[in-house]
């Protein structure tokens, strides 16, 4: 690990147990590394991988170097296939060697099935795992979970993968989030919704806001922002070193639309049209001809230019 570039340090699940599926067959998870093409300096490396892991929806590195993960079974169609429910789990390299060697079940329970993000803070770990969002603390250090509360109820729609996803510390102190075009608001624990600090309540209705939404807010909730809307199904924000937030976003499903954005704060990203909310196959005076710019509505005054078009 004591290298003078970057190393990216990969978790591998598969339909196999250590083992990575291609169409050749199953592969070991270092043949799988094999086969990346990895840009510039960078190394990817395998931290860790089935029968440790076994589905990866989402991870987060804690202070300590310690990697937790969001790891599903119970998705959907395999409702049940992990009997005891889905798992929170936390990941240790004990010996240096650059490869987790020690699994801890932080907790277990259907209250995480499929859950789809995880932010590590401390002895708390939010997890978002619509309809809800909540806290898990361990308060007595030995790893595992014994507390939880709740942060957001009703927000997304259970076992939808276009719902609430991860939280990430940011640079300032502040929380960033966001939610997919499955939202229907952000709703505290008593069930109202959230309004942001200009008073606005967070809704996907168009007044104002539409679909996916990003935000800011503090530890405690407050100074509630939405930093953007009108997206469709972006996974998780990054925020950088100077405070600027970067988020990737999908498309209709293999529509040529994938983008990389740079978030502009109140911005609206066009996934609809702002005025009706009709989506990007509708005909309308100014549709582009080239389904990128046409399906995030680039044309239409207001909306905020994509960096990138995947």
């Amino acid at each position: 690990m004591a290298r003078s570039h970057i190393t990216a340090i990969l978790l591998i699940a598969a339909t196999h147990a250590s083992a990575a599926f291609s169409a050749d067959g199953p592969r070991e998870p270092e043949q799988t590394v094999a086969a990346m093409k990895i840009y510039g300096d960078l190394e990817a490396t395998v931290f860790a991988a089935e029968p440790m892991i076994t589905n990866p929806t989402n991870i987060a590195i804690d202070a300590r170097g310690r990697v937790w993960v969001c790891d599903v079974v119970n998705y959907r169609g395999n409702q049940g296939k992990r009997p005891d429910g889905d798992r929170i789990l936390m990941l240790e390299d004990e010996d240096g060697d650059g490869r987790a060697d020690k699994s801890t079940v932080f907790y277990q329970g259907h209250d995480v099935d499929s859950a789809l993000g995880i932010c590590a803070l401390g002895k708390k770990v939010i997890v978002s795992c619509s309809p809800d969002v909540f806290v898990l603390a361990d308060e007595d250090g030995d790893g595992r979970a014994d507390r939880k509360d709740l942060l957001y109820t009703n927000t997304g729609n259970k076992q939808h993968d276009h719902s609430a996803h991860a939280f990430l510390f940011g640079p300032d102190g502040c929380l960033y989030w966001n939610v997919g075009n499955e939202n229907q608001g952000i709703f505290d624990t008593e069930g109202n919704v959230v309004s942001d600090l200009f008073g606005r309540e967070v809704r996907r209705d168009g007044k104002p806001f539409r679909h996916g939404m990003a935000f800011r807010q503090r530890l405690d909730g407050s100074d509630f922002e939405v930093l953007a809307h009108n997206l469709r199904n972006s996974y998780e924000l990054t925020v950088d070193a100077f405070g600027d937030v970067w988020f990737t976003d999908n498309d209709d499903d293999g529509n040529r639309g994938t983008r990389f954005c740079f978030t502009l704060n109140g911005g609206n990203y066009g996934y609809t049209d702002e005025l009706t909310g009709s989506g990007w196959r509708s005909g309308r005076l100014g549709s582009s001809a080239e389904i990128p710019i046409r399906h995030w509505h680039q044309n239409d005054p207001g909306s905020i230019p994509n960096v990138l078009n995947n």
